[in-house]
């Protein structure tokens, strides 16, 4: 599936909504709301980028920061980059008719499980009781494929580093030594003295 085009991502996206029941908080959670609505646009936005996390964040909800904050999240997809091409009206239009008829709605919960990153799992075989391992994205949404391939691109990216590769030694190279690439920076690109070589792959043809 393609992870460039989808053109019914948004709806996609909107169709895992869940009703919020009540949004009912007590009164230690109802004054951190109101601070936190009280500080400037540049200060809450700076708290929201100290939410980030490799592994995406727990999908248990703690409520304390009020809904529509969690929707703007998505709608500015600072947090979720690679949901760029987002429809930004219908996601805000939802959201608007669903406040008009008194429905609140649960964007923690959807922001919390989008942020949740590729795992690998181990499942049974077929007919045998082998266990054979997957990799699994997005297992609890209904989204296109495309998404699942984005989000599995994305996080090779996220995790890639300076110097991230292993040389291999070429079948048209003489020599039977294992190839070797010096490697200047370190996982944070911080410079490394002395330099330290990577043994590399040898030649499998």
């Amino acid at each position: 599936s393609d992870p460039s085009r989808m053109p019914d991502l948004t709806s996609d996206i909107i169709s895992n909504l869940e009703k919020l029941h009540s949004d009912d908080a007590d009164p230690d959670i109802q004054e951190f709301r109101g601070q936190f609505l009280a500080l400037s646009y540049e200060l809450r936005d700076k708290i929201v980028s100290f939410m980030g996390s490799p592994s995406g964040l727990s999908t248990h909800c703690t409520r304390w920061l009020p809904q529509e904050v969690w929707r703007d999240i998505l709608l500015e997809n600072k947090y979720l980059p690679f949901l760029w091409d987002l429809d930004h009206d219908m996601l805000f239009n939802h959201s608007k008719e669903a406040a008009q008829a008194g429905i609140n709605l649960d964007w923690e919960l959807l922001v919390r499980k989008l942020s949740q990153g590729v795992e690998w799992s181990q499942r049974p075989q077929n007919g045998s009781g082998e266990l054979e391992p997957m990799l699994e994205c997005y297992p609890d949404l209904r989204i296109p494929n495309g998404l699942r391939n984005r989000r599995r691109i994305w996080q090779l990216v996220e995790e890639m580093f300076v110097g991230d590769v292993l040389p291999v030694a070429r079948p048209w190279t003489h020599g039977t030594q294992v190839p070797c690439m010096p490697r200047y920076w370190d996982e944070y690109g911080d410079p490394v003295y002395p330099v330290f070589r990577l043994a590399g792959l040898g030649s499998s043809v």
